[in-house]
């Protein structure tokens, strides 16, 4: 009990965590490309 109950917390802790990171990561590229893309748009007219 006491040997197994921290890993499998820490297993779905780190879980959550990289899907909560992964998320952001890809609203941050997200956001980025667009910035870029609008930048490059607005300087070619």
């Amino acid at each position: 009990m006491d040997g197994i109950s921290p890993d499998i917390v820490g297993f779905c802790y780190n879980k959550t965590n990289l899907e909560v990171y992964n998320k952001s990561y890809v609203l941050i590229w997200t956001v980025f490309a667009f910035k870029m893309y609008l930048s490059y748009y607005v300087g070619l007219r």
